[in-house]
């Protein structure tokens, strides 16, 4: 790729960062007192790619425009037989290390600011009302299918408080996933004592961000979930929650119950076929997101 021009990114600093496993090239700028925008190249771009948007975006964000590793002045660390130190979950652990605590508050905020919706998952660490309070714009809300009934009506009735404009309910995760990449880090998999231990480890290996997100970034927990754990608030309660809660006994019939809590807009996300598609748009649906949970849920 042709090397920047000094005069494509006027006023914006450049550094070296390290975040665990690499140190990433980073370019920073905009506005340091306004939301974050984290802007991420393709192949076989850098940073550089996003050169005319950037400028355009300074006067309204901080902005973060990293070069991936293996990319631009990026450590470029080997790559192994099965590739996965270029894994898209290595290279989100990279730079999700750039960005701080509370994220889907920010996230919302960034949003607005973009002029595109945002949604809030059940299993979000900011619960409803945290978002409320940090964006003046409305957002919308993703609801799973609970086996607390009651549940679920609490929490639409939270989201109708906080003016959520419209409902996202997935039933395409009847059960949860086997996240490996959980089991890979030790946030899920290790109970107790050599679970707390693995991941004191891990945060003392990075003191930064030790500080910033484990420190200055609680609660640690989700948000939407804690009132119903009460005090147990470990990350093994909230995946046993996840287990035990989750509904695969979903079907059409439970549409009605959604729509006799919800007067919005409402999508459903999960579907695949046609006639299921037809189907929800008889039943009432406003939209519908073609999606299978990423794969990951159940084979095929």
């Amino acid at each position: 790729m042709t090397p920047a021009d000094p005069r494509w990114f006027e006023g914006f600093a450049e550094q070296r960062l390290n975040v665990g496993a690499v140190t990433l090239r980073v370019r920073t700028g905009g506005r340091p007192d306004a939301p974050p925008l984290l802007l991420l190249h393709g192949f076989p771009q850098t940073h550089v790619m996003w050169h005319r948007v950037a400028q355009r975006l300074a006067p309204h964000f901080c902005l973060v425009l990293p070069d991936l590793r293996g990319y631009g002045d990026t450590d470029k660390p080997a790559g192994g037989p099965d590739h996965a130190a270029y894994s898209k979950r290595a290279m989100a652990a990279d730079v999700a290390g750039l960005m701080a605590r509370r994220g889907e508050v920010q996230a919302a905020r960034a949003a607005a600011a973009a002029g595109v919706p945002f949604t809030l998952s059940t299993v979000s660490a900011c619960a409803i009302e945290e978002v409320q309070r940090g964006t003046s714009h409305p957002f919308w809300f993703q609801l799973y299918m609970i086996r607390d009934r009651g549940f679920m009506r609490d929490l639409m009735a939270r989201a109708v408080a906080a003016g959520c404009s419209t409902l996202i309910f997935t039933v395409d995760m009847p059960v949860p996933g086997t996240r490996y990449r959980d089991y890979h880090s030790g946030l899920a998999g290790a109970p107790g004592l050599p679970g707390k231990l693995r991941r004191g480890l891990q945060g003392a290996c990075h003191p930064g961000w030790a500080v910033d997100v484990g420190l200055r970034g609680r609660p640690h927990s989700l948000g939407n979930i804690a009132p119903v754990l009460g005090s147990r608030s470990g990350i093994e309660d909230f995946f046993a929650w996840m287990r035990a809660n989750f509904d695969p006994s979903i079907n059409w019939r439970d549409l009605d119950f959604i729509r006799s809590e919800w007067r919005g807009p409402l999508i459903l996300k999960g579907l695949l076929d046609p006639a299921d598609a037809l189907e929800a748009a008889s039943m009432g649906a406003d939209g519908i997101i073609v999606s299978n949970h990423g794969g990951r849920q159940l084979d095929g």
